[in-house]
Parts: C-alpha cells; sequence; structure tokens
C-alpha cells in the first residue's frame, strides 16, 4: 500500500483505518498469508 503510494507513511504508521485493515488483510489473503489484522 506504501509502495503504491496509497498512503503516506505517517498513515501506515499510525492507526489504521478500517478500510487499511481490509484492504491488506485482502492483499495477505491473495499472497495466501492466513494472517489477518483485526479492526480497532
Amino acid at each position: 500500500m506504501l509502495h503504491q503510494q496509497k498512503y503516506t507513511p505517517g498513515q501506515i504508521d499510525g492507526r489504521w483505518t478500517n478500510k487499511m485493515i481490509e484492504e491488506f488483510n485482502q492483499w495477505a489473503a491473495y499472497k495466501g498469508s492466513k494472517l489477518q489484522v483485526n479492526g480497532h
């Protein structure tokens, strides 16, 4: 997400929004990971 310049470094380092969490979980699943980040 950072590499794509979708979010700034400050956004990545700060508290993630639900949309950021959802996008990360989708990306992780696509990559075959069972890792999931839970919402706030």
